[in-house]
Parts: C-alpha cells; sequence; structure tokens
C-alpha cells in the first residue's frame, strides 16, 4: 500500500467534501493546502504545485534536494506569499527559505547565514518576512531576523534568549510590532 494525502473542506456547519487525493509514496513526503484552489506535496525530494479541481498535471516548483523540508510554512497576511524552509542537504542546518506565489510559483530562494527555528511570519505585502535564528560562525546568540525577499538579505532585530523562547511569534496588522513569548522560573521569595 501507497501513502496517500487528502485535501478536504469543511466549512463551519460541518460539511466536508474531498477535494482531491495524492499518492506521495515512503516518507519522507507530505501534503499541504496553501489556498482553496491549490496545495504543495512532496514526494521523492520535489516539491510539486497541484490543483485540486480540474484535471491538470502537477508542476515542480522546487526540484529534488537532499535536504530536510520543515514542515512550518508562513503564508502573507493577504495569502498573496508562502514561505518554506529546507536544510542544503541531509545533515546540515535549515537554512533555505524558498517564497512562492500563492499559486505556488517560484519567488524567491534565500540562504540564511544562520539556522532557522520556531515559527517565521510574512509581513504585510509578502516581501519581508521575520524568523527566529539560531547561534551561527557570524552572530554568538539567537535572534529575530527581518529578511528582505527582493534583496535575500536578512539584519538581526533583537537577540532572543535561547533557553527562554517558545519559538512563537506574531506580527501586528501594519507589520511594525513583533510578538514572542519567553519562559523562565521565578526567584524563590521568603514570605515572614
Amino acid at each position: 500500500a501507497q501513502r496517500k494525502v487528502v485535501f478536504q473542506s469543511v466549512d463551519v456547519d460541518g460539511t466536508a467534501r474531498t477535494l482531491r487525493e495524492f499518492v506521495i509514496g515512503a516518507t519522507p513526503s507530505v501534503g499541504m493546502a496553501i489556498s482553496p484552489t491549490i496545495g504543495l506535496v512532496m514526494r521523492s525530494g520535489e516539491l510539486h504545485r497541484v490543483v485540486f479541481a480540474g484535471d491538470s498535471a502537477d508542476a515542480v516548483v522546487v526540484p529534488k534536494t537532499n535536504g530536510r523540508y520543515n514542515g512550518i510554512v508562513a503564508v502573507s497576511p493577504a495569502g498573496e506569499r508562502v514561505v518554506l524552509r529546507h536544510s542544503a542537504d541531509s545533515t546540515g542546518d535549515v537554512q533555505t527559505l524558498e517564497v512562492l506565489t500563492s499559486d505556488a510559483r517560484p519567488v524567491a530562494t534565500i540562504e540564511t547565514p544562520f539556522p532557522i527555528v520556531g515559527s517565521m511570519r510574512m509581513l504585510p505585502r509578502g516581501d519581508q518576512l521575520v524568523v527566529f535564528g539560531l547561534p551561527s560562525e557570524t552572530e554568538p546568540e539567537a535572534a529575530l531576523y527581518l529578511v528582505d525577499v527582493t534583496t535575500k538579505q536578512s539584519r538581526k532585530i533583537a537577540p532572543i534568549p535561547l533557553r527562554q523562547a517558545t519559538g512563537d511569534l506574531a506580527v501586528s496588522p501594519d507589520g511594525r510590532t513583533l510578538l514572542y513569548t519567553l519562559t523562565g522560573t521565578t526567584s524563590p521569595r521568603v514570605f515572614t
């Protein structure tokens, strides 16, 4: 038996319907919807754009790589861009961002100088995104970074205490304020 992915929709009344099924084969393979009509399917190391309606053939949007795809996806607030991340090879850090249009057409491939972890968020207009970066050869501490899709450059926004960061991230509607969560312990107190 082969592994498959089934794309379904459900309305708020609970009515579900199957949109389309695709055979994806052995792991690592995955599928994800990115709009009501289009999905991404990773199989045999290639990332394919698939259409839920009609009889159209899928299209390879990211060719076969020896890298590992991370399942976290960011979508711009208006839905015009999608970002995925992966490593260059099976043992490397996740440092590559693939930016696609909402219909899964390639926009940019961005190599970051740091490993990426946790959430990532696209800012309004879809031309910048914020990521959590781990310490690297060029940066000794974890930080939030602003990545420009057009220039493919990243800029450190603020250091983040790695052991306290939860990896979650939210962006204000205007894209000017970032919210994240830190954890910690309280100092012991003695009450007399």
